[in-house]
């Protein structure tokens, strides 16, 4: 509520409702369609990451269990508080669970690993005036460090489960399903980074809405660090991040505080609508949850059942 109280107080309503009148849905239409595809994609991705630890999932049930998952952020800390509902949901069992949030971990990490390659990219690019080729050149290091490191820390781990502490290290080692098979996380991050690709295509499609005229580089640039940020534990689904990290980001860009924020909005908007398209997702899903249901009324209510037997 800070954060709103303080980005709202600082933004020109009065333009905000020009705005509002000059939008161009479909661009917004547009931005949505892009943005539900990245979450199929995350769950493509999220898929390939369950099998390593035994958990057999199939690609349509991760997929679900995405969009519910991005249903229930909505009223959680974070963009990311929908990862323990698709942590339940993937397990049946309370041990089982621990691997199921190790592979929501592991995809959280892609993510980040893609992230940061992305944004870090774009800002060598405004700042050293990097061409297009040095640049992507640029990225590609940057996307074999960060490889290698994740390799290293695996092995790390392998070394400190056989030599050092062997109870602790195995627990690590077996937990991280990338621990068994290190080839899928360059795959994890390669899809990461179409994942990425297509949330930063989604915004630019926002900025054509609201006639926005700016570089790619710009987006490149803001958008992975301002979806960075909404992962800090400061909001409820990076409401108000978003506004306040796009109005910040663009500045350096010309772009008025007002118009930027409003780019954050619909960003917000856009999370928003795909979040409740994971609502209707879940409502539609009930049939699974019957038996839950069943048992939790057998146990709570039992007096109905009780009538009956007197009767």
């Amino acid at each position: 509520m800070g954060l709103l109280a303080y980005l709202f107080g600082r933004i020109e309503w009065s333009q905000v409702r020009e705005l509002a009148c000059t939008l161009d849905g479909g661009w917004w239409l547009a931005a949505l369609v892009v943005y539900v595809a990245s979450q199929w994609a995350s769950a493509w991705r999220w898929s390939r990451l369950t099998r390593p630890v035994g958990l057999s999932a199939t690609y349509r049930q991760c997929l679900r269990w995405y969009f519910e998952g991005s249903f229930f952020s909505l009223c959680l800390p974070t963009s990311i508080g929908g990862d323990v509902w698709k942590a339940w949901r993937l397990a049946g069992t309370a041990d089982a669970r621990l691997l199921a949030g190790c592979t929501v971990l592991a995809d959280r990490l892609a993510g980040l690993t893609a992230l940061l390659v992305i944004g870090l990219s774009a800002l060598a690019q405004r700042s050293f005036q990097l061409t297009p080729g040095a640049c992507l050149f640029f990225g590609a290091a940057l996307y074999l460090g960060a490889l290698a490191a994740i390799y290293a820390g695996l092995a790390a781990l392998d070394w400190l489960a056989r030599r050092r502490w062997p109870l602790v290290g195995d627990l690590l080692f077996k937990l991280m399903p990338l621990g068994r098979h290190p080839s899928l996380f360059w795959k994890a991050v390669t899809w990461g980074l179409v994942v990425q690709s297509l949330n930063i295509a989604a915004v630019m499609l926002l900025g054509r809405a609201l006639a926005l005229d700016l570089p790619m580089g710009a987006y490149a640039a803001a958008v992975p660090l301002v979806a960075l940020a909404t992962v800090l534990p400061i909001s409820l689904n990076g409401i108000g991040v978003r506004e306040g990290g796009m109005a910040w980001m663009l500045a350096s860009y010309a772009v008025p505080q007002t118009e930027a924020a409003a780019l954050g909005l619909l960003w917000t908007l856009v999370n928003m609508t795909s979040g409740l398209l994971g609502g209707v997702v879940y409502l539609t899903g009930r049939d699974q949850h019957r038996e839950a249901g069943v048992a939790y009324r057998a146990r709570y209510w039992p007096w109905p059942r009780a009538w009956r037997r007197w009767r």
